[in-house]
């Protein structure tokens, strides 16, 4: 996998390690069989490769956090969503588990996003920092939960840009990812001007699915106190799964 130079949350150069992108224990959860990935590189090169297990890594974090921190924060939650990996059991989710899923989703969506090596990171180092010190989430992060009716791996990572007033731009970062009959999705947008991100004026307001996911997706995050019922009432179907990454690629913002 590609890497940049220096763990995402740190800056160590010093014994840069391989994270597992859907977690060791989750890949021999789900057992051996064919999987075929795929790695969009750039925009004219995409790698595929099979494989007989979800082992794949990513270099981009050093050997301290990853054993550290980073350990942890999967043992937290490998309790809380092994269920729903393996079997899609119902389960009602109480905040703080959710709060478990959220750190370990943005978690993920940093080591995503910190693959691109075409491109800036579309996190702060600040924001990945006060991540790794205190598992702070940045403010106006949004996340939602879904299912899939057979069992894969899905880590699907983007950047994007709003349609519309040029000078009213906003920069989208899109995070999806699933194991087993698992989903999560995680958003964040933020202006592309830095001015107007230095001032946040005017406001943003949070994004809102399309009427079409209701019944397929929950929104959990940020937290409203409430139990969230996962699954939804409806499950991804295998031809909709693609389209559900990418359903933030043409928010529009008048």
């Amino acid at each position: 996998m590609p890497a940049r130079d220096g763990c995402a949350f740190c800056l160590s150069t010093a014994s840069r390690t391989g994270e597992h992108l859907w977690s060791a224990w989750a890949g021999d959860l789900i057992g051996k069989t064919s999987y075929r990935f795929r790695h969009k590189v750039s925009e004219r090169e995409v790698r595929t490769w099979t494989h007989a297990k979800l082992n794949s890594k990513a270099k981009v974090v050093c050997e301290r956090c990853n054993s550290g921190w980073m350990s942890k924060v999967e043992t937290q939650t490998k309790p809380i969503i092994q269920d729903m990996i393996l079997r899609g059991s119902a389960t009602g989710l109480k905040p703080p588990d959710l709060a478990k899923i959220a750190v370990f989703a943005f978690l993920k969506a940093v080591v995503a996003d910190h693959m691109h090596d075409n491109r800036p990171p579309f996190f702060t180092f600040s924001e990945r920092h006060s991540f790794a010190e205190g598992l702070t989430i940045p403010v106006g992060v949004q996340m939602w939960l879904a299912s899939t009716v057979g069992t894969r791996g899905l880590f699907k990572s983007y950047t994007t840009e709003s349609v519309g007033n040029n000078s009213r731009s906003l920069k989208i970062q899109a995070f999806t990812y699933g194991l087993g009959h698992f989903v999560v999705q995680m958003t964040v947008f933020r202006w592309k001007k830095i001015i107007f991100r230095r001032q946040r004026v005017p406001s943003l307001p949070p994004l809102t699915q399309h009427g079409i996911w209701d019944s397929l997706a929950i929104s959990f995050w940020p937290l409203n106190g409430t139990i969230i019922h996962w699954p939804p009432p409806k499950s991804l179907p295998d031809d909709s799964i693609d389209t559900f990454a990418k359903r933030w690629t043409k928010l529009e913002w008048a």
